[in-house]
C-alpha cells in the first residue's frame, strides 16, 4: 500500500483517516500543507495494513493523526496494536473501541463532537473508561450528522494545527555491517543526546526492545520541543538499517534550526558508525 502524500518538504508526518478519498482530504484540509506532510492512505486501508506502510514511511512515528468516525475506528485499533506512535491523535464523531481497550501507541488523545451528537459524546465516553486524561472539544451550532470537517473545513484545519503544533523534522538512514542486536545494545550504552547539556529538561529515556525503538524527548529555553527517535531493522544482507529522525520547534528559529538539525543528525550517525567498529 502507498500513500498519497501532500504537504512541505522537512516538516512533520500527520496521518489522516476520512471517509473521503485522499485529494478530497486534502483539499478540505489544504491550509494544513504548509506546517505538516500529510498522509491519506487508500479508501478501506486497514490497521495492519496501514502499521506496515507506516513504518516504511515513518519508522513508525507520526506527529499527528486525525480520524474521522470510521476513520477513529481504523486509529484506534491501530494504535491498539502498539507499533506505530502518534504523539497527538484526534477523534471526531462517533467510533467503536476495538476488543482491547489499551493503546500503547497513543499519546495525547482528543475528542471532538457536536454538542447534539450523544453517540459521539458516548464513544468519548466509553475511551476515558480505557484511558485516561482525554481531552475533548464541544462544537457548539454543528448540525446534527455533519462533522466539522464537512461543515467548516477551514475551522478544522485551524484546530488540527492548533492541536498538533509545528515542528522540523529532519531524517536519515544509515545502513550498518552490524546485526539490530548489537547496535540496540550500542544504542543503550551509548544513546544519542547524552552530550546535550544545553537540553536542561529532558524526559526519562524510552525504550523499546521489542520495536528496537529509542526516544529521547527534551527542551530548553531556546528549543520548547526536541525529539530523537532511532529506530533499528534488519537488513537483508544480516546487517542493520538505523533510522534516525528529529522533529524540533524553536518557534521563529526552525528555518535556521534545520540544517542544524541536519548536521547533527549526520555527525551522530558517523560516531555511531566509528564506535561500533571500534567495539
Amino acid at each position: 500500500m502507498e500513500f498519497e502524500k501532500t504537504g512541505k518538504a522537512g516538516t512533520p508526518a500527520v496521518l489522516l483517516l476520512t471517509e473521503d478519498a485522499p485529494d478530497a482530504v486534502f483539499d478540505k484540509l489544504r491550509d494544513m500543507a504548509g506546517h505538516f506532510t500529510l498522509l491519506a492512505p487508500p479508501p478501506g486501508a486497514g490497521a495492519e495494513e496501514l502499521e506496515q506502510a507506516l513504518v516504511r514511511e515513518t519508522g513508525g512515528l507520526l506527529w499527528g493523526a486525525y480520524g474521522l468516525r470510521s476513520g477513529a475506528d481504523t486509529l484506534l485499533r491501530l494504535l491498539s496494536r502498539g507499533r506505530v506512535r502518534v504523539r497527538t491523535a484526534v477523534l471526531e464523531g462517533p467510533f467503536t473501541l476495538p476488543e482491547a481497550a489499551s493503546f500503547p501507541g497513543a499519546g495525547k488523545l482528543i475528542c471532538w463532537f457536536g454538542n447534539k451528537d450523544k453517540d459521539a459524546k458516548k464513544s468519548w465516553q466509553s475511551l476515558g473508561k480505557a484511558v485516561s486524561p482525554i481531552d475533548s472539544l464541544t462544537i457548539k451550532k454543528l448540525p446534527r450528522k455533519e462533522s466539522l470537517l464537512s461543515f467548516r473545513p477551514d475551522v478544522a484545519a485551524a484546530r488540527l494545527t492548533g492541536a498538533f503544533g509545528e515542528a522540523v523534522s529532519v531524517q536519515r538512514t544509515a545502513r550498518l555491517p552490524q546485526s539490530p542486536e548489537k547496535v540496540w545494545l550500542y544504542l543503550g550504552l551509548y544513546p544519542a543526546g547524552r552530550e546535550l547539556d544545553w537540553l536542561t529538561r529532558t524526559e526519562p529515556l524510552i525504550r523499546d526492545r521489542q520495536e528496537r525503538l529509542q526516544i529521547l524527548e527534551g527542551s530548553s529555553d531556546k528549543i520548547r520541543l526536541w525529539v530523537h527517535t532511532t529506530r533499528v531493522d534488519p537488513a537483508e544482507d544480516g546487517g542493520s538499517v538505523c533510522i534516525d529522525r528529529l522533529e524540533l520547534n524553536a518557534d521563529k528559529l526552525n528555518a535556521a534550526a534545520k540544517p542544524l538539525a541536519e548536521m547533527y543528525l549526520a555527525v551522530v550517525q558517523l560516531q555511531r558508525a566509528r564506535g561500533l567498529k571500534q567495539n
